[in-house]
């Protein structure tokens, strides 16, 4: 959320909060239909998809730019202070780009399942890893955290799957592979305990292990 609308914050806090506490900023029509517009398109963001950043961080801008004086701009100080918001927010971005960009430990088993398995694969994964797998590697998974639409009984039963090790569940949603953290189920998104015993899957063979990651072919031993 901070990578979409952090730089307009800062642009907004900078420049126009104390002129709207001033009531220095003039309310007009088209503003006000900008003003309703981010509103209700940061509802929508929040509780229904959050595929909808694209559009408000354009509405915001809009909105933000609509209500800059133009005779600001030709106060070299005010140039000024915009060329190091500009500066400080890119700075912002990309560190916090960096804080989430994959780990060497995640790179590996992506590329092993794009280059060694079939595009038509099925995988069942733990659901943080998912996202990662159907962009870099380009394979299906049952459940996308990063999709909201993504079906809650796939979700559940990929956790199921996870945590009791029922292998029904393999042949029932026609699963070629499975990809688990050795040491952890990714159930919440943070404070998740760390298992007393490595994740293993003894029904099916493991076919990658790299210490943090490990990928199982879903064919059952006989």
């Amino acid at each position: 959320m901070f990578s979409d609308l952090g730089p307009l914050i800062i642009f907004f806090l900078v420049f126009h909060l104390i002129s709207l506490l001033k009531k220095e900023v003039a309310f007009d029509s088209y503003s006000k239909k900008l003003c309703i517009a981010a509103i209700l398109g940061l509802l929508f963001q929040f509780f229904i998809s959050y595929r909808w950043n694209v559009y408000n961080a354009v509405n915001i801008a809009v909105l933000l730019v609509y209500w800059f004086p133009d005779e600001a701009i030709l106060n070299k100080h005010v140039s000024r202070i915009l060329a190091t918001t500009f500066l400080l927010a890119a700075a912002l971005i990309t560190v916090w780009t960096g804080a989430y960009s994959l780990s060497t430990y995640q790179q590996g088993p992506l590329g092993f399942l794009k280059e060694n398995t079939s595009s038509e694969a099925r995988i069942l994964s733990d659901p943080l890893f998912s996202h990662s797998i159907e962009y870099v590697s380009q394979r299906k998974v049952m459940a996308d955290l990063a999709v909201e639409y993504a079906d809650e009984k796939m979700l559940l039963d990929s956790y199921t799957f996870l945590e009791k090790k029922d292998y029904s569940i393999l042949k029932e949603y026609g699963i070629d592979y499975v990809v688990n953290q050795s040491d952890m189920v990714n159930r919440n998104a943070f404070k998740n305990e760390r298992l007393k015993t490595t994740l293993e899957f003894d029904g099916i063979n493991k076919i990658y292990d790299n210490d943090f990651i490990f990928i199982h072919q879903a064919m059952q031993k006989k």
